[in-house]
């Protein structure tokens, strides 16, 4: 069960520090990608795009509570957990229905946070553990994607009409700064649960940079 445990709030940190930045950028990019790629008679389905892009944090942490049900043998509770979520993802759309398509996208919203909750509650209740480890294994990825946020705040506040104008100039602007300040960050931050990524990180880019180096010259 320590062993369980241990993996399942490792595989919550890895998985904030590395997919949570993509529920980031699309919460700030979905209008002028869909604009760009799907063209304007598609924009309407931005806002339920960034809707849906705030359950990113309930899905890392959903998914693996449900391997752990798995793997202890727990699937007639997962069962009966999925019944009873479907049941409330059916009554959390119809009603989001009455305020069209960005109520659905809420009503789906609401479902992952109950599914997150529903699935943690059954977890807590297999293995030995506490709310603050979670809260511990899910800071790090929430340390550094609040960073990316506030950056991708700032060169939205100073891109002015970029947006309307050049959307696929906009979306390099945003994407390719935010992810190189959230790989600094990964890689110099001193989180102690991340040491150990980020020193693999680091001799990989370095063992890249010498093959480079020794390439050209």
């Amino acid at each position: 069960l320590d062993q369980t445990k241990y993996m399942l709030y490792r595989a919550i940190t890895l998985l904030a520090v590395y997919i949570l930045p993509f529920y980031v950028i699309v919460w700030w990019v979905a209008e002028p990608f869909i604009g760009f790629v799907y063209g304007e008679k598609w924009l309407p389905s931005a806002a339920p795009l960034r809707i849906l892009a705030m359950a990113g944090l309930g899905y890392i942490i959903w998914r693996p509570c449900g391997a752990v049900l798995l793997a202890q043998n727990r699937l007639t509770q997962e069962i009966i957990a999925h019944v009873v979520i479907t049941i409330y993802a059916v009554i959390a759309c119809f009603v989001g229905l009455h305020w069209g398509l960005e109520g659905v996208s809420w009503g789906a919203l609401s479902t992952v946070a109950f599914c997150t909750i529903y699935f943690y509650v059954l977890v807590y209740r297999t293995i030995p553990t506490r709310v603050t480890d979670l809260f511990r294994a899910i800071y790090p990825g929430l340390l550094l994607n609040l960073l990316l946020f506030l950056v991708l705040a700032i060169i939205d506040s100073t891109s002015g009409d970029l947006k309307q104008t050049e959307p696929a100039l906009y979306i390099l602007l945003m994407v390719i700064p935010g992810a190189l300040v959230y790989l600094a960050a990964f890689l110099l931050f001193p989180i102690e649960s991340l040491k150990s990524e980020a020193t693999r990180w680091r001799q990989k880019i370095n063992g890249s940079l010498r093959f480079i180096y020794k390439f050209i010259t």
